[in-house]
């Protein structure tokens, strides 16, 4: 037994030299009241001390529950008198090794279980003479203790419980030579075998850099983990966690709460951060220095830790493309270069637009051919070129905003098109992008059905049809040839696609910003992107024509081909209606002037239509007229006559 307590006392030893080991020194003081019948007989009430030496071994294997437990020797000392003569009595000597539980379910209360095995020594006294016999056996114990933490060093405790010393040789006193219970009180000191830190750590586990294109998304979706590692000289309570940078950052933003630390143990904390449009000034990959606060209560006292920690950041314009519908963030339609544009171009649209045409598609010629006129282009030395890095999701791609595209006058397919959707957005047209691996489409909706399509095209194969509307879509490899080869390369794309059965993403920039707000970048205020006015109005007239040519001419053609076969008032009012659209009024006024003589309402409607355009009061006010004499309740003709008078004055 001896060479085994020797042992145990070096490896404890070897271990603490080695770690920052807490250990504790606990003199305990206590009254023993005999217990069991033949115990009761021979002994009166007596008293005692052990002295008890252990290691923390929960500072060296932590738990999250802050359950600690030790492991020691302890020795002491006993004397209680018998009742055969109050001048006997008998002592005891003893030692052994221990083990322990304990926990603190509040800042100040310390609660154990503990007990001891070991070797004792008793010797019999009489009449105050020296020992007369004595007695060694195995004794063992059995305990609890509670009591008050006055600092993290101090702890006094009452403790109550029950040792047996076993009787090896006299049948006559029974198996127990001494069986009892015992009360008193416990002082406990805390030490360490070196000394350490005091306070809290930090780290932050950060996977991958902040994007700056999301900053605002970071208050919701964290940065990294911050790695919180409890240096206290105690357990550590209600620890509340927030995070600020300085101008990198709107408000001290609140990031988790732990209900306990145990000292030496660490926990984890999402980082989120309320971070500022200041961070879209980082133009290439960078860090930051967050500060981390830590409020948290020792020993009932609240205290506050702040801690610095590096933040890696990405430049402005990096973009990881395992999600497209994060695109949606560079598309910022209130951002100053991009608003003061489409207000350049739709103003010189305002008063070129043809009321017989599709005011969207207008609309979106302008703007498509306004950036052409303005000197933009697709190509220039490209080092994240489109196609390679939309096929490789893990690269982290270089993707221009919409102000930056107008500075630089060029851009990759998804640069352009990013614009294009921007500035469309800007006018009020909604938009929308389809990012294929060989080819970026964006498309923008005409407002009408798919039932009025036959108005306007000839077919819908060029078109997108989204829920029953229309949209038209451009292909960006198609920029610098204007807009029929953009129409019409994006019509044979998305048509191979869906014949293939590749499919493709069809993603509305107002669907993508409620998942990724719009990220309104420093403005480089560059006026001098304005376009060529005389050769955007000849581009998009040269585009109408074609429009005209591939879509209407051949729509009129079938019609005329069908009323030749069976003529009706409704052939001859369509009939018209894509005369009018192609430019043909001469021709048009004819034909509804035949459908007019069958009878058809909305012939006399439309003619009263064209002359009012030609501000021809006196032949619209017939038609309308006509109109109404033949069905007086018609609200179309009207509203046209209010019209005509409203006309002339």
């Amino acid at each position: 037994m001896k060479t085994r307590l020797i042992l145990t006392v070096f490896i404890l030893a070897i271990t603490a030299s080695a770690f920052s080991v807490e250990f504790t020194l606990r003199p305990r003081f206590f009254a023993l009241f005999p217990l069991g019948d033949k115990t009761v007989e021979r002994f009166d009430t007596g008293f005692g001390g052990d002295l008890l030496f252990d290691v923390n071994i929960s500072s060296l294997l932590t738990n999250p529950w802050g359950i600690g437990y030790s492991a020691g020797l302890e020795g002491g000392a006993g004397f209680t008198p018998l009742k055969t003569d109050a001048a006997d009595s008998i002592s005891f000597l003893s030692g052994g090794l221990g083990l322990g539980v304990f926990y603190y379910p509040i800042s100040r209360l310390n609660l154990r279980l503990d007990g001891a095995l070991g070797l004792y020594q008793g010797s019999l006294s009489s009449g105050g003479n020296s020992a007369e016999g004595s007695e060694s056996s195995l004794w063992w114990r059995a305990g609890a203790e509670a009591g008050f933490r006055f600092s993290p060093l101090i702890t006094l405790s009452a403790n109550v419980g029950y040792r047996y010393y076993n009787n090896r040789f006299s049948e006559s006193t029974g198996p127990a030579f001494y069986s009892g219970l015992y009360t008193g009180l416990t002082l406990q000191l805390n030490f360490e075998t070196r000394s350490s830190y005091r306070g809290i750590d930090v780290r932050l586990d950060q996977d991958d850099g902040i994007y700056p294109l999301y900053h605002s998304l970071y208050r919701n979706n964290p940065v990294g983990s911050l790695i919180l590692t409890n240096r206290e000289s105690a357990e550590i309570r209600n620890v509340r966690v927030s995070f600020q940078a300085g101008s990198y950052t709107s408000s001290e933003l609140f990031c988790g709460s732990v209900p306990l630390l145990v000292r030496g143990r660490s926990t984890e904390i999402p980082l989120l951060a309320d971070f500022s449009r200041a961070l879209m000034d980082f133009t290439a990959d960078g860090r930051i220095i967050g500060e981390v606060l830590v409020r948290y209560t020792l020993l009932g006292a609240e205290r506050t830790a702040l801690l610095s920690v590096p933040v890696q950041v990405h430049g402005r314009n990096s973009f990881l493309w395992a999600d497209p519908w994060g695109l949606g963030a560079f598309v910022s339609p209130t951002s100053a270069d991009t608003l003061e544009f489409s207000k350049q171009i739709t103003g010189l649209a305002r008063g070129s637009l043809r009321p017989e045409l599709n005011r969207n598609m207008q609309l979106g010629i302008w703007l498509f051919e306004g950036l052409k006129a303005a000197g933009l282009g697709y190509g220039g030395p490209l080092e994240t070129p489109y196609v390679e890095y939309r096929q490789s999701p893990e690269k982290i791609d270089d993707i221009q905003y919409p102000f930056q595209t107008l500075a630089f006058r060029t851009g990759d397919l998804d640069d352009l098109g990013l614009l294009f959707a921007a500035i469309l957005e800007a006018a009020g047209i909604s938009s929308a992008y389809i990012p294929l691996d060989d080819e970026f489409i964006v498309a923008w909706p005409l407002n009408i059905s798919e039932a009025q399509a036959g108005n306007f095209f000839k077919d819908t194969e060029k078109l997108l049809v989204v829920n029953g509307e229309i949209w038209l879509p451009l292909a960006l490899s198609g920029f610098n040839d204007g807009f029929i080869a953009a129409w019409d390369k994006a019509g044979e794309r998305l048509n191979r696609a869906e014949a293939s059965g590749e499919g493709f993403e069809f993603i509305p920039s107002a669907d993508a910003w409620t998942v990724y707000p719009p990220a309104a970048a420093p403005p480089l205020r560059n006026r001098n992107t304005r376009p060529d006015e005389n050769a955007a109005a000849a581009a998009v007239e040269r585009a109408l024509k074609s429009y005209i040519d591939q879509e209407l001419a051949p729509a009129i053609v079938r019609l005329q081909e069908q009323i030749r076969g069976g003529a009706t008032p409704a052939l001859y009012n369509q009939l018209g209606l894509l005369q009018l659209r192609a430019g043909s009024h001469r021709d048009a006024q004819r034909t509804f002037e035949q459908a007019a003589g069958m009878g058809s309402l909305p012939a006399m409607l439309n003619l009263g239509n064209l002359f009012l355009m030609d501000d021809d009061w006196n032949n619209a006010e017939s038609w309308f007229n006509r109109a109404l004499d033949t069905d007086p309740e018609y609200e179309p003709a009207k509203r046209g006559l209010e019209r005509v008078r409203a006309g002339r004055g």
